[in-house]
């Protein structure tokens, strides 16, 4: 899970659209992104999404910004499945090792770099 908080910059998500959405900053309000991990222990309920901060385009608020990240993992024995069981079960560390494996497969082959 990956809590952000953020005041005065511009967060900004793709969505199912491929298209970036900014998040506006609200006075009293935290907001959280879920990560892939979380997405996947909630059988998708909850919904990880590419995410971006950027600095603020010239139109744009320019003053102070602020954003906290805090990334929490399970222990790398707990093992992740949710109540429908939607996928198999598997370890936080065999789960992770997947996740940062992805970062190095060819998008248009499926084959892993070198």
């Amino acid at each position: 899970m990956k809590v952000m908080v953020v005041y005065r910059c511009v967060l900004a998500v793709e969505a199912e659209t491929k298209r970036w959405t900014n998040i506006p900053p609200l006075p009293n309000v935290i907001t959280c992104n879920i990560g892939d991990m979380l997405m996947r222990w909630s059988d998708d309920k909850l919904i990880s999404n590419l995410h971006r901060v950027r600095l603020p385009r010239v139109d744009e608020y320019c003053g102070s910004r602020h954003s906290i990240a805090f990334f929490c993992q399970a222990n790398k024995a707990q093992i992740i499945q949710a109540p429908e069981k939607h996928y198999e079960p598997i370890s936080a560390a065999d789960f992770l090792n997947q996740r940062i494996q992805a970062n190095f497969v060819d998008k248009e082959t499926g084959k892993k770099l070198s």
